[in-house]
Protein backbone atom coordinates (compact mmCIF):
# COMPACT_ATOMS: atom_id res chain seq x y z
CA UNK A 1 0.00 0.00 0.00
CA UNK A 2 1.47 3.47 -1.17
CA UNK A 3 -0.07 6.54 -0.47
CA UNK A 4 0.87 9.74 -2.45
CA UNK A 5 1.58 13.48 -0.89
CA UNK A 6 2.67 15.96 -4.25
CA UNK A 7 5.68 14.38 -5.23
CA UNK A 8 6.54 12.54 -2.57
CA UNK A 9 5.84 8.53 -1.52
CA UNK A 10 4.96 6.55 1.60
CA UNK A 11 5.01 3.23 2.02
CA UNK A 12 3.67 1.59 5.21
CA UNK A 13 4.47 -2.14 4.26
CA UNK A 14 7.22 -1.40 1.99
CA UNK A 15 8.88 2.40 1.33
CA UNK A 16 8.97 2.13 5.66
CA UNK A 17 9.66 -1.21 5.96
CA UNK A 18 13.59 -1.00 7.23
CA UNK A 19 11.90 1.07 9.94
CA UNK A 20 8.65 -0.94 10.76
CA UNK A 21 11.04 -3.74 11.59
CA UNK A 22 11.37 -1.33 14.50
CA UNK A 23 8.10 0.00 15.06
CA UNK A 24 4.76 -2.21 15.76
CA UNK A 25 2.67 -2.82 13.10
CA UNK A 26 -0.48 -1.09 15.34
CA UNK A 27 1.17 2.43 14.93
CA UNK A 28 0.18 2.49 10.77
CA UNK A 29 -3.13 0.67 11.33
CA UNK A 30 -4.00 3.32 14.41
CA UNK A 31 -2.87 6.37 11.99
CA UNK A 32 -5.03 5.34 9.01
CA UNK A 33 -7.75 4.70 11.02
CA UNK A 34 -8.19 8.15 12.54
CA UNK A 35 -7.58 9.81 9.06
CA UNK A 36 -10.15 7.60 7.49
CA UNK A 37 -12.49 8.06 9.74
CA UNK A 38 -11.70 12.05 9.62
CA UNK A 39 -12.32 11.88 5.40
CA UNK A 40 -15.53 9.79 5.71
CA UNK A 41 -17.23 12.51 7.97
CA UNK A 42 -16.89 15.07 5.10
CA UNK A 43 -18.33 13.33 1.73
CA UNK A 44 -16.23 13.93 -1.27
CA UNK A 45 -17.17 16.45 -4.52
CA UNK A 46 -18.66 15.01 -7.24
CA UNK A 47 -15.90 15.40 -10.17
CA UNK A 48 -13.64 17.60 -11.73
CA UNK A 49 -10.88 19.80 -10.20
CA UNK A 50 -12.71 19.74 -6.51
CA UNK A 51 -12.42 15.80 -6.70
CA UNK A 52 -8.59 16.04 -8.01
CA UNK A 53 -7.85 18.99 -5.14
CA UNK A 54 -9.97 16.55 -2.14
CA UNK A 55 -7.60 13.45 -3.36
CA UNK A 56 -4.53 15.38 -3.08
CA UNK A 57 -5.44 16.74 0.57
CA UNK A 58 -6.58 13.66 1.68
CA UNK A 59 -3.66 11.86 0.57
CA UNK A 60 -1.75 14.24 2.53
CA UNK A 61 -3.41 13.80 5.37
CA UNK A 62 -2.20 10.30 5.43
CA UNK A 63 1.11 10.90 4.84
CA UNK A 64 1.17 13.25 7.69
CA UNK A 65 -0.37 10.56 9.71
CA UNK A 66 2.04 7.91 8.61
CA UNK A 67 5.31 10.37 9.09
CA UNK A 68 4.57 11.31 12.33
CA UNK A 69 3.88 7.75 13.28
CA UNK A 70 6.84 6.27 12.15
CA UNK A 71 8.87 9.31 13.14
CA UNK A 72 7.63 9.30 16.97
CA UNK A 73 7.84 5.46 17.12
CA UNK A 74 11.11 5.79 16.17
CA UNK A 75 12.55 8.33 18.72
CA UNK A 76 11.24 6.39 21.19
CA UNK A 77 12.92 3.12 20.13
CA UNK A 78 15.73 5.33 20.31
CA UNK A 79 15.17 6.81 23.83
CA UNK A 80 14.93 3.24 25.06
CA UNK A 81 17.32 1.91 24.08
CA UNK A 82 21.08 3.48 25.22
CA UNK A 83 23.58 3.41 22.47
CA UNK A 84 25.95 1.50 25.32
CA UNK A 85 23.95 -1.63 24.89
CA UNK A 86 25.33 -4.13 22.06
CA UNK A 87 24.04 -6.96 20.87
CA UNK A 88 26.64 -9.66 21.54
CA UNK A 89 24.93 -12.76 21.53
CA UNK A 90 21.28 -14.29 21.91
CA UNK A 91 20.64 -12.99 25.56
CA UNK A 92 21.53 -9.60 24.57
CA UNK A 93 19.50 -9.54 21.60
CA UNK A 94 16.23 -11.11 23.91
CA UNK A 95 16.90 -8.13 26.77
CA UNK A 96 17.37 -5.24 23.78
CA UNK A 97 14.15 -6.25 22.01
CA UNK A 98 11.95 -6.90 25.29
CA UNK A 99 13.27 -3.31 26.87
CA UNK A 100 13.01 -1.83 23.27
CA UNK A 101 9.36 -3.29 22.54
CA UNK A 102 8.16 -2.74 25.70
CA UNK A 103 9.16 0.77 26.24
CA UNK A 104 8.75 2.41 23.34
CA UNK A 105 5.18 1.07 22.87
CA UNK A 106 4.82 3.17 26.80
CA UNK A 107 6.36 6.41 25.30
CA UNK A 108 4.77 6.53 21.92
CA UNK A 109 1.50 6.56 24.24
CA UNK A 110 2.62 9.07 26.33
CA UNK A 111 3.42 11.20 23.34
CA UNK A 112 -0.29 12.01 22.97
CA UNK A 113 0.34 14.14 26.10
CA UNK A 114 3.15 15.82 25.52
CA UNK A 115 6.48 16.59 23.51
CA UNK A 116 6.95 13.52 21.82
CA UNK A 117 10.57 14.45 20.59
CA UNK A 118 11.83 14.63 24.17
CA UNK A 119 12.30 11.66 26.31
CA UNK A 120 14.99 12.10 29.02
CA UNK A 121 13.14 9.28 31.47
CA UNK A 122 14.43 5.93 30.44
CA UNK A 123 13.28 3.98 33.39
CA UNK A 124 9.79 5.04 32.92
CA UNK A 125 8.95 1.48 32.17
CA UNK A 126 10.19 -1.33 33.48
CA UNK A 127 9.57 -4.90 34.76
CA UNK A 128 11.08 -8.96 34.60
CA UNK A 129 10.63 -12.53 33.48
CA UNK A 130 11.06 -15.21 35.61
CA UNK A 131 11.07 -18.91 34.72
CA UNK A 132 11.74 -21.35 37.89
CA UNK A 133 11.49 -24.87 38.48
CA UNK A 134 10.59 -26.24 42.19
CA UNK A 135 10.74 -29.33 44.03
CA UNK A 136 9.16 -30.39 46.97
CA UNK A 137 7.98 -33.86 48.90
CA UNK A 138 4.12 -33.02 48.58
CA UNK A 139 4.12 -31.58 45.37
CA UNK A 140 6.84 -32.46 43.63
CA UNK A 141 7.82 -30.60 40.43
CA UNK A 142 6.18 -27.18 40.02
CA UNK A 143 7.33 -25.35 36.73
CA UNK A 144 7.16 -21.31 37.15
CA UNK A 145 6.31 -18.44 34.88
CA UNK A 146 5.51 -15.10 35.77
CA UNK A 147 5.79 -11.79 33.88
CA UNK A 148 5.72 -8.27 34.46
CA UNK A 149 6.07 -4.87 33.20
CA UNK A 150 4.57 -1.30 34.42
CA UNK A 151 5.14 1.50 32.34
CA UNK A 152 4.54 5.67 34.02
CA UNK A 153 3.64 8.08 31.82
CA UNK A 154 6.34 11.16 32.27
CA UNK A 155 4.16 13.24 30.32
CA UNK A 156 1.29 12.52 32.58
CA UNK A 157 3.68 13.20 35.84
CA UNK A 158 3.71 9.62 36.65
CA UNK A 159 0.53 10.02 37.70
CA UNK A 160 -0.67 6.90 35.14
CA UNK A 161 0.41 3.55 34.66
CA UNK A 162 -0.13 0.42 33.00
CA UNK A 163 0.56 -3.05 34.28
CA UNK A 164 0.32 -6.25 32.29
CA UNK A 165 1.93 -9.50 33.50
CA UNK A 166 1.79 -13.36 34.53
CA UNK A 167 1.57 -14.04 38.19
CA UNK A 168 -0.56 -14.80 41.16
CA UNK A 169 -3.14 -11.99 40.71
CA UNK A 170 -4.95 -12.83 43.82
CA UNK A 171 -1.98 -11.53 45.86
CA UNK A 172 -1.58 -8.86 43.75
CA UNK A 173 -5.43 -7.82 44.44
CA UNK A 174 -5.36 -8.27 48.01
CA UNK A 175 -1.65 -6.75 48.56
CA UNK A 176 -0.43 -9.47 50.29
CA UNK A 177 3.64 -9.68 51.88
CA UNK A 178 3.89 -11.94 48.52
CA UNK A 179 3.17 -9.20 46.49
CA UNK A 180 5.84 -6.82 47.48
CA UNK A 181 8.40 -5.58 44.67
CA UNK A 182 11.54 -6.08 45.29
CA UNK A 183 11.87 -9.40 47.20
CA UNK A 184 13.38 -12.43 45.50
CA UNK A 185 10.81 -14.20 43.35
CA UNK A 186 11.85 -17.54 45.12
CA UNK A 187 10.14 -16.38 48.30
CA UNK A 188 6.80 -15.98 46.70
CA UNK A 189 4.15 -18.23 47.11
CA UNK A 190 2.63 -18.91 43.77
CA UNK A 191 -1.11 -19.54 44.37
CA UNK A 192 -2.55 -19.49 40.92
CA UNK A 193 -0.64 -17.63 38.49
CA UNK A 194 -2.68 -16.22 35.56
CA UNK A 195 -2.57 -13.38 33.34
CA UNK A 196 -3.87 -9.89 33.71
CA UNK A 197 -3.74 -6.51 33.16
CA UNK A 198 -4.46 -3.11 34.98
CA UNK A 199 -4.18 0.59 34.62
CA UNK A 200 -3.65 2.89 37.87
CA UNK A 201 -3.75 5.67 39.12
CA UNK A 202 -1.69 7.43 41.75
CA UNK A 203 -2.62 11.40 42.60
CA UNK A 204 0.03 11.57 45.00
CA UNK A 205 3.04 9.81 45.69
CA UNK A 206 6.11 10.65 47.23
CA UNK A 207 8.67 8.52 49.64
CA UNK A 208 6.63 9.28 52.92
CA UNK A 209 3.42 8.26 51.74
CA UNK A 210 1.11 6.97 48.36
CA UNK A 211 -2.21 6.27 47.05
CA UNK A 212 -2.92 4.46 44.38
CA UNK A 213 -6.22 3.22 42.34
CA UNK A 214 -6.31 0.37 39.74
CA UNK A 215 -9.06 -1.11 37.79
CA UNK A 216 -7.93 -4.40 35.52
CA UNK A 217 -9.14 -7.84 35.14
CA UNK A 218 -7.68 -11.65 35.08
CA UNK A 219 -7.42 -12.48 30.86
CA UNK A 220 -9.67 -15.42 31.75
CA UNK A 221 -13.01 -16.39 29.34
CA UNK A 222 -15.17 -15.25 31.14
CA UNK A 223 -12.44 -12.13 31.95
CA UNK A 224 -12.70 -11.61 35.86
CA UNK A 225 -12.65 -7.90 36.66
CA UNK A 226 -10.92 -6.11 39.80
CA UNK A 227 -10.89 -2.59 41.55
CA UNK A 228 -7.83 -2.19 44.14
CA UNK A 229 -7.67 1.35 46.28
CA UNK A 230 -4.21 1.15 48.71
CA UNK A 231 -2.56 3.83 50.57
CA UNK A 232 0.92 3.42 51.86
CA UNK A 233 2.55 5.46 54.37
CA UNK A 234 6.08 5.40 55.23
CA UNK A 235 7.69 6.59 59.28
CA UNK A 236 11.08 7.11 59.07
CA UNK A 237 11.63 6.30 62.83
CA UNK A 238 15.55 6.93 62.64
CA UNK A 239 18.34 6.61 59.54
CA UNK A 240 18.62 2.36 60.39
CA UNK A 241 14.60 2.27 60.95
CA UNK A 242 11.56 2.68 59.03
CA UNK A 243 7.99 1.30 59.58
CA UNK A 244 5.24 0.74 57.24
CA UNK A 245 2.05 0.52 57.13
CA UNK A 246 -0.43 -0.33 54.02
CA UNK A 247 -4.36 -0.57 53.64
CA UNK A 248 -6.28 -1.89 50.87
CA UNK A 249 -9.76 -1.95 49.71
CA UNK A 250 -10.66 -4.57 46.39
CA UNK A 251 -13.41 -5.73 44.85
CA UNK A 252 -12.94 -8.57 42.45
CA UNK A 253 -15.91 -10.77 40.88
CA UNK A 254 -14.97 -14.12 42.31
CA UNK A 255 -13.91 -12.91 45.63
CA UNK A 256 -16.09 -10.14 46.30
CA UNK A 257 -15.37 -6.84 48.63
CA UNK A 258 -12.50 -7.07 51.04
CA UNK A 259 -9.63 -5.50 52.45
CA UNK A 260 -6.29 -6.09 53.80
CA UNK A 261 -3.87 -4.31 56.40
CA UNK A 262 -0.46 -4.62 56.68
CA UNK A 263 2.27 -3.55 58.94
CA UNK A 264 6.13 -3.89 58.46
CA UNK A 265 9.07 -2.64 60.48
CA UNK A 266 12.42 -2.97 58.79
CA UNK A 267 15.41 -2.73 60.63
CA UNK A 268 19.48 -2.39 59.49
CA UNK A 269 21.69 -3.48 61.58
CA UNK A 270 24.73 -2.88 59.53
CA UNK A 271 25.87 -2.20 56.07
CA UNK A 272 25.70 -5.28 54.69
CA UNK A 273 21.86 -6.73 57.10
CA UNK A 274 18.77 -5.95 56.86
CA UNK A 275 15.70 -7.46 58.97
CA UNK A 276 12.23 -6.73 57.83
CA UNK A 277 9.16 -8.00 60.29
CA UNK A 278 6.02 -8.01 59.06
CA UNK A 279 1.91 -9.47 59.39
CA UNK A 280 -1.10 -8.85 57.39
CA UNK A 281 -4.75 -9.54 57.69
CA UNK A 282 -7.43 -9.97 54.60
CA UNK A 283 -10.91 -10.30 55.11
CA UNK A 284 -13.36 -10.59 51.75
CA UNK A 285 -16.74 -12.29 51.57
CA UNK A 286 -15.31 -15.59 49.96
CA UNK A 287 -12.38 -16.00 53.21
CA UNK A 288 -13.22 -17.93 56.51
CA UNK A 289 -12.63 -15.68 58.92
CA UNK A 290 -9.03 -13.88 58.59
CA UNK A 291 -6.90 -15.07 56.73
CA UNK A 292 -3.81 -13.84 58.21
CA UNK A 293 0.42 -14.20 57.26
CA UNK A 294 3.28 -13.11 59.21
CA UNK A 295 7.05 -13.77 59.02
CA UNK A 296 10.62 -12.32 59.17
CA UNK A 297 13.12 -12.19 56.34
CA UNK A 298 16.48 -11.36 57.31
CA UNK A 299 18.96 -9.46 54.07
CA UNK A 300 22.44 -10.08 53.52
CA UNK A 301 24.50 -8.43 51.04
CA UNK A 302 27.79 -10.94 50.08
CA UNK A 303 29.03 -8.34 47.49
CA UNK A 304 28.33 -6.97 44.19
CA UNK A 305 25.30 -8.34 42.84
CA UNK A 306 25.31 -11.28 45.12
CA UNK A 307 23.18 -11.94 48.01
CA UNK A 308 21.27 -14.25 50.77
CA UNK A 309 17.94 -14.26 52.42
CA UNK A 310 16.64 -16.10 55.43
CA UNK A 311 13.42 -16.35 55.86
CA UNK A 312 10.67 -17.98 58.43
CA UNK A 313 6.70 -17.49 58.03
CA UNK A 314 3.14 -19.02 59.15
CA UNK A 315 -0.13 -18.33 57.72
CA UNK A 316 -3.79 -19.59 58.37
CA UNK A 317 -7.06 -18.24 58.47
CA UNK A 318 -9.29 -18.52 61.39
CA UNK A 319 -12.51 -20.49 60.33
CA UNK A 320 -10.97 -23.34 58.78
CA UNK A 321 -11.25 -26.45 60.23
CA UNK A 322 -7.27 -26.14 60.48
CA UNK A 323 -6.82 -22.88 61.68
CA UNK A 324 -2.83 -22.92 60.96
CA UNK A 325 -2.09 -23.65 57.63
CA UNK A 326 1.62 -23.85 57.59
CA UNK A 327 5.21 -22.88 58.38
CA UNK A 328 8.13 -22.22 56.31
CA UNK A 329 11.80 -21.50 56.42
CA UNK A 330 13.74 -20.69 53.19
CA UNK A 331 16.78 -19.89 51.99
CA UNK A 332 17.76 -17.90 48.90
CA UNK A 333 20.72 -17.52 47.35
CA UNK A 334 20.63 -14.89 44.52
CA UNK A 335 23.24 -13.59 42.14
CA UNK A 336 23.58 -12.00 38.57
CA UNK A 337 25.38 -14.05 36.29
CA UNK A 338 26.68 -13.01 32.72
CA UNK A 339 24.87 -9.83 32.31
CA UNK A 340 23.90 -7.21 35.23
CA UNK A 341 20.20 -7.51 34.61
CA UNK A 342 20.27 -11.50 34.63
CA UNK A 343 19.98 -12.82 37.90
CA UNK A 344 19.83 -16.91 39.42
CA UNK A 345 17.88 -17.59 42.32
CA UNK A 346 19.23 -20.78 44.13
CA UNK A 347 16.51 -22.00 46.89
CA UNK A 348 16.33 -24.25 49.39
CA UNK A 349 13.60 -24.78 52.40
CA UNK A 350 11.46 -26.80 54.66
CA UNK A 351 7.88 -26.14 55.41
CA UNK A 352 5.09 -28.04 57.37
CA UNK A 353 1.70 -27.98 55.68
CA UNK A 354 -2.15 -28.77 56.44
CA UNK A 355 -4.98 -27.43 54.23
CA UNK A 356 -7.43 -29.74 55.36
CA UNK A 357 -8.38 -32.70 58.41
CA UNK A 358 -7.52 -34.92 56.11
CA UNK A 359 -3.48 -34.33 55.74
CA UNK A 360 -1.13 -35.47 58.63
CA UNK A 361 0.88 -32.49 58.98
CA UNK A 362 4.42 -33.47 57.88
CA UNK A 363 8.11 -32.02 57.03
CA UNK A 364 8.07 -31.10 53.72
CA UNK A 365 11.39 -30.49 52.42
CA UNK A 366 12.21 -28.58 49.21
CA UNK A 367 14.72 -27.03 46.31
CA UNK A 368 14.43 -24.79 43.45
CA UNK A 369 16.80 -22.87 41.09
CA UNK A 370 15.03 -19.73 39.12
CA UNK A 371 16.27 -17.40 36.70
CA UNK A 372 15.00 -13.67 36.22
CA UNK A 373 15.65 -11.00 33.60
CA UNK A 374 14.87 -7.40 34.02
CA UNK A 375 14.85 -4.76 31.80
CA UNK A 376 14.00 -1.36 31.45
Amino acid sequence: MFLRAGRHRIGCMAGYSAALRLTPLWLCLAALALQTERLQAQPPPASGWAAVAYQQLADSLYAAAFQDSVIAALQAREACIPSELGEQNWMDWLNRKVSGTVCSSALWFDGFFGDASVYDERDATYGRIFVALWWDRRDKIDPTFRFRVKANFPRLKRKVNVIIGRESVDNFITDSPDAAEGMPQSLTTSEEESWFIGMGYSPFSDRHSRLDLDVGAKMRIPVIPYVRLRFRQNIFISESTMAGFRQTFFWERNTGFGETTRLEFDWRSSRKVLTRLYGSGTVSQSSLGLDWHTGVTLYQYLGTAKALAYQFEVRGETRRDVPFRDAAFTVVYRFSTFRPWLFVELSAGVSWPREGLEELRRINPGLGIGFEMQYG
